[in-house]
């Protein structure tokens, strides 16, 4: 026997204590019994019993049995120092009725370690044939550590204190027990009504831990107690299953696990799965595979990852895979764990009886769980407590009448209970029709709450980011939500005020009718029996809206509730009316026009789209308040605070804004304030006024109020003044734009900086216009456009000019263009238009005081440019090419032309005109009829007036005698004009201007005027006089050397005759000489003579 072996004095050398005894089993044995190891056992306190060669892990090897069927005494006893091994035996029970257990372990001190017990691929099974039921532990434990594994424990039927492993409560004692790997099958246990764990049974007091873990399996275990493999009990004991598996496994209370912990204690299971795991009694008792009551402070219980399948929880019970009763400050978590096909009377998967508890179930996934009553997969009763299901999917969940909330049910029993569902989903969940017909709403979720309205908020009620998919409740009573309350009206509108329910995939959730029988409520006083239909309304019902003509906005009372608008409840931002949904709205007229007045100023931050989408309408128009407080007509402008990313982009639609002022702040976004991008897009604006927050020094914005790259803009009366503008333009019309009229505005005190050179006004050749046929038309009317005398900012400006245009036809028409003294710079001439513009008509438009110039143009191919009835004063400072207007074209085979008439130019200096200067490349077919004054150039070979380059167009446009017809300037003082053509010296500006006077004395015009004389031809013409002038000076001197001695001779008296027949003789001569020479400068001044 082993206790002879064990009665042996060491051997020499053997240290006690620390050395270990092997016995090898070289037979079955049934003679083994009160085995006792510990520190006074003889031979050694540690000891290894195995079967004769034992191989670890090996299914092959032989176990040798140690049969103690006919034994009432335990076989091991092992206390204190005493450490036991087990290694491939095979074991049975004691006799049925044994009152002892087979291996015993018990600690006399608080030590964790000691004794030990490590039992390693072996098996237990009842002794064959089963007649009779065990009543004794196999395994019982009071301290010490217990270690099982790779071992088969099968095939048992207790009775009464009858299990596989017993944990004793002992004060001051410790122990740990690890379960790897280990079977346990075909276990039975009847305990009647009283304590289960048909495996595993005890009190977890300071057990430190209990692990079971590895491919450990329970299959087909049962318990007529609570508890089918596991009940345990106790204070401050940790537990932890990992990789477990459970099949077939019932109980009265957790089809597997029963759990009763108390202060300190905690639970883990990991990565488990429970198949078909029923809780079977006849009582009210909960949870089909587990059951968790957990009382008292600091404990917490944690499931993760871990798979329910066809759990159940019979008869009346509730939470078909766990149920979860705590209290005291405790928290639960249930993350990535899968239910399916679990169901119980109330909570087909969880039933959860909280009070001070945190429970969050996340990751988690429900599919055709079901219940008898409330909560096809939740049911959850929250008193002091919080619930939180978060990311969590519910497919098919249903429950029975009298049951509620196909997939959830929950109360919130006080103030204090609190609830949380968060970017979930339900699919096919529903109430179905039951036998008693009352009740089954919420086809998806119910809630009964007694939170008065007043006192909801997010932290108390929040069901956000929420699916819904197929959802249906008996009678159509709430298909997605139902929520029991005090009031149902007060609770819809505290749900909408606060936003406690978002739903994807919903349009205007609160104030859309359609969804009226998918969110619904019933107050607390008219619930009854639950069968009267007519009690229920919908959740939203008194937020559905009525259409408002206008509807107003208060930046500083208003509120964006859902009946906002009316002119005693404002909104508090614009977009709010925008996002009202026209479907919901009663009254709704045909293609109205949406009028938004502003009370107050309103401030944009974010961006604001119009289009065919917007719900309320995309005909917009936003307007200052036409009331004050007081009944009387306003006057005053409201402001729109542009910040941040405020804007308003328009792609179909209009948008009018009417008394607004735009102020920007110099932290609004780059770009522009108001920006249309298709040719559905029409831009109205009429009495506003654009400026920045500031003027003050060094502060400026990168924020335009407009950029159109497609569609349709009228302007009416615009102020934008006091603008410091980095890289943006005012205005900006991109090609692709159709109808763009600006009348009676003003822009002044502007000024660019950056390195983006486009106008106040920019006329742009977009690339990403397609449509190569559309061409704008821009109309610029009654407008003016002034550069003050100083700013009050340091910053250098950038060269700009007030209109731009690079494509497109242009009509500016009685505008002005000032710089209001010469101290003002504006950098670039005041209208710059380059060859893509096909259209130029400038009328009735003054320039004044323009130190850079008044008009720069670049006449395209084919293009047409008319400068009528305009008045150019003091323009240009001798520093560009022309004072008032530089014309040149770009080289081609249909060359653009140019009209300038009926235009003054006065006191204007450039280098090469001081008025207008037609360069190459451009036809200038119309100069008539403009007066000129006091106008000056630099350079000594340019002309004051007008100056052609290229005489070979002007030819061809008809020369310069019918191409500046009407031409004149101001005689007084001793000004002289100067009309000049290149590479010729003659000035036409005298000979115009008699022409223009009607008078027949004009002459011939100087050479180079008339048509196909060259610069050569005049060149030959002014050498023959030359020459023909030398000849005649040699002719007179002899005759009148002659003549004079005669006259000397003769008499003195006779010399006034001959003087005066010499003067007569000379200009036969010269009279002759110039008819020779057609055309010479000369001759208008000896006809004037």
């Amino acid at each position: 026997t082993i206790n002879h072996i064990l009665s042996f004095s060491p051997p020499s050398g053997f240290n006690k204590g620390v050395d270990n005894v092997i016995i090898n089993l070289q037979s079955n044995t049934y003679d083994q019994d009160s085995i006792k190891l510990n520190s006074g056992t003889i031979l050694s306190n540690i000891l290894t019993v195995q079967s004769n060669g034992y191989t670890p892990s090996s299914s092959s090897s032989t176990k040798q049995s140690i049969i103690t069927s006919s034994n009432s005494q335990s076989l091991f006893s092992i206390a204190n120092t005493g450490h036991l091994k087990l290694f491939g035996l095979h074991f049975d029970n004691l006799l049925s009725d044994s009152t002892n257990t087979l291996i015993y372990l018990i600690s006399q001190s608080y030590d964790i370690v000691n004794p030990q017990v490590l039992i390693r691929d072996c098996a237990f099974e009842q002794s064959i044939p089963i007649t009779y039921s065990v009543t004794h532990p196999l395994i019982r434990i009071q301290g010490g550590k217990l270690t099982i594994e790779n071992t088969l424990i099968q095939n048992y039927e207790f009775t009464n204190g009858g299990k596989v492993i017993q944990l004793d409560s002992q004060t001051e004692k410790q122990y740990s027990i690890d379960i790897i790997n280990t079977e346990f099958r075909n276990i039975a246990q009847d305990v009647g009504s009283g304590q289960g764990g048909a495996v595993i049974s005890g009190n977890i007091d300071s057990i430190n831990p209990l692990r079971i873990r590895d491919k450990t399996l329970f299959n087909n275990i049962t318990s007529t107690g609570q508890g089918g493999c596991i009940y345990l009990s106790g204070w401050e004991g940790t537990i932890e299953l990992s990789r477990v598996t459970f099949i077939q496994c019932r109980g009265m209370n957790g089809g597997s696990i029963y759990l009763y912990l108390e202060g300190g204690s905690s639970i883990t299971i990991e990565e488990c799965e429970f198949k078909g795991c029923e809780s079977i009694g006849n009582n009210k008792d909960y949870g089909g595979a587990i059951f968790m009551g957990i009382y008292m402070s600091s404990c917490w219980f944690s499931i993760r990852n871990t798979i329910f399948t066809d759990c159940k929880g019979n008869n009346n019970n509730e939470g078909g895979a766990i149920l979860v009763k705590a209290n005291a400050g405790n928290t639960g978590i249930i993350d990535g764990v899968q239910f399916k096909d679990c169901q119980s009377n109330r909570g087909g998967s969880i039933c959860g009886i909280i009070r001070q508890v945190d429970f969050l179930i996340e990751n988690a996934q429900f599919e055709s769980c079901s219940s008898n009553s409330d909560g096809g997969s939740i049911f959850a009763q929250i008193d002091d407590g919080r619930l939180r299901i978060r990311k969590v999917s519910f497919i098919g969940s249903s429950c029975n009448q009298s049951g509620s909330g196909g997939a959830i049910s929950v109360v919130q029993l006080n103030l204090n209970s609190r609830i949380s569902i968060t970017d979930s989903s339900f699919m096919n969940c529903k109430t179905l029709p039951g036998s008693q017909n009352s009740f089954g709403w919420g086809g998806a979720i119910h809630i009964s709450t007694s939170i008065p309205a007043i006192s909801l908020s997010s932290n108390n009620f929040l069901l956000s980011d929420l699916s819904f998919s197929g959802c249906f409740a008996v009678n159509q009573i709430g298909n997605n939500i139902h929520v029991r309350s005090p009031n149902t009206i007060a609770t819809g509108e505290a749900i909408q005020s606060y936003n406690l329910l978002t739903v994807n995939g919903t349009t205007n959730l609160y104030y859309n009718s359609n969804y009226k029988f998918e969110y619904m409520g019933i107050d607390e006083s008219k619930v009854g029996d639950g069968t009267i239909i007519n009690n229920h309304v919908p959740l939203f019902q008194s937020l559905f809206l009525t259409y408002q003509d206008p509807y107003y906005v208060n930046g500083n009372s208003g509120s964006n509730k859902s009946n906002c608008g009316s002119s005693n409840k404002p909104c508090l931002t614009i977009n709010q009316i925008l996002n009202l949904d026209r479907n919901i709205i009663i009254n709704y007229p045909k293609s109205p026009i949406i009028n938004i007045e502003l009370q107050t100023d309103a401030p944009l931050e974010n961006e604001i789209i119009i289009d065919s989408d917007t719900p309320i309408g995309n005909q917009i128009k936003i307007r200052s308040n036409s009331l004050k407080v007081d009944g009387t007509i306003n006057t005053d402008y409201s402001v729109i605070l542009i910040d941040q990313d405020g804007k308003f982009l328009i792609s179909a639609g209009s948008l009018s804004f009417e008394k607004i002022t735009f102020n920007i702040n110099q932290n609004a976004a780059n770009g522009f304030v108001i920006e249309g991008i298709t040719e559905s897009a029409n831009i109205n604006i009429n009495d506003c006024l654009m400026k920045m927050v500031r003027n003050s020094e060094g502060y400026s914005i990168s924020t335009g109020l407009i950029e159109m790259s497609s569609g349709n803009i009228n302007i009416d009366n615009l102020e934008v003044k006091d603008i410091i503008i980095s890289n943006r333009s005012v205005i900006k019309v991109n090609e692709g734009v159709g109808q763009v009229s600006i009348l009676n505005s003003n822009f002044s005190n502007i000024h660019k900086i950056g390195e983006r050179n486009g106008g106040i006004i920019e006329l742009s050749q977009n690339i990403r216009t397609s449509n190569e046929e559309q061409q704008m038309n821009v109309r610029i009317e009654s407008s003016s456009f002034i550069q003050p005398i100083s700013t009050s900012s340091t910053i250098i400006a950038t060269s700009s000019p007030f209109i731009h245009a690079s494509i497109g036809k242009l009509e500016i028409v009685q505008c002005s263009f000032v710089q209001e003294d010469e101290s003002s710079q504006l950098g670039a001439t005041a209208v710059s238009i380059e060859a893509g513009c096909s259209y130029l008509n400038i009328s009735k438009t003054i320039f004044a005081r323009l130190i850079s110039g008044g008009i720069s143009l670049e006449s395209g191919q084919g293009s047409v440019a008319f400068i009528e009835d305009c008045q150019f004063l003091n323009c240009g400072d001798g520093s560009s090419i022309a004072g008032a207007v530089y014309v040149v074209g770009v080289p081609g085979d249909n060359l653009g032309s140019v009209s300038i008439t009926g235009s003054q130019f006065i006191s204007c200096k450039g280098s090469q005109a001081g008025g207008i200067m037609f360069g190459d490349n451009v036809i200038p077919f119309n100069v008539k009829n403009n007066f000129f004054f006091k106008n000056s150039v630099s350079n000594e070979k340019g002309a004051k007036d007008v100056y052609f380059l290229s005489k070979e167009i002007l030819d061809k446009s008809g020369g310069i005698e019918v191409i500046a017809e009407g031409y004149r300037y101001d005689k007084s003082g001793s000004y002289i004009g100067e009309v000049k053509i290149s590479g010729f010296d003659a000035n036409f500006a005298q000979y115009l201007d008699c022409k223009t006077q009607g008078r027949e004395d004009c002459g011939i015009i100087p050479c180079g005027g008339a048509k196909d004389q060259t610069v050569e031809s005049c060149k030959q013409i002014i050498k023959e006089d030359e020459e023909e002038e030398i000849k005649d000076k040699k002719s007179k001197l002899s005759g009148g050397a002659i003549a004079g001695i005669v006259i000397a001779v003769v008499v003195v008296v006779t010399a006034i005759v001959v003087a005066i027949v010499l003067i007569i003789i000379y200009n036969k001569e010269h009279n002759s000489s110039s008819k020779k020479h057609k055309g010479s400068s000369h001759e208008m001044d000896t006809n004037q003579w």
